[in-house]
């Protein structure tokens, strides 16, 4: 799957939650989300409801990595290189918790994983696509 096959299927999978408009870049993905706020914000918000909001995406983000080191040998990867697929996996789990990640921290693990292993990207394409979904919502 080349870089643009990945773009459409990360644009189309944003459109599916309810995107009004989806731009990508080569370093950035914006997302319009005012048509699906307004329909589904509450007209207030209290401060908890987003701590709590960020506490369950910093889990989830969590559960899904631990998930795919849980399951390297399905997705194809040799035993041998599973440490230095899991030192990378680490690094991508606390730059995405942290409350800022830094894009190029992010960036570098998704070039490697795209150069190690397309199932691997794939996955790690998904669970940023969601992410970053969670993250606007």
């Amino acid at each position: 799957m080349d870089d643009l096959e990945v773009k459409a299927r990360v644009a189309t999978d944003l459109f599916e939650k309810g995107a009004a408009r989806v731009k990508i870049t080569d370093t950035d993905i914006e997302v319009d989300w005012r048509e699906y706020e307004a329909a589904t914000r509450p007209v207030s918000q209290s401060v908890q409801v987003n701590v709590s909001t960020s506490a369950s995406s910093v889990a989830s983000i969590s559960n899904s990595i631990q998930q795919i080191v849980r399951e390297l040998d399905q997705l194809g990867i040799d035993a041998a290189k599973a440490p230095e697929v899991k030192e990378k996996l680490k690094t991508l789990e606390e730059e995405l918790c942290r409350k800022r990640p830094h894009w190029n921290v992010v960036k570098q693990v998704l070039h490697w994983a795209l150069d190690f292993s397309r199932e691997l990207f794939l996955r790690l394409a998904v669970l940023m696509a969601e992410h970053y979904v969670a993250s606007k919502l």
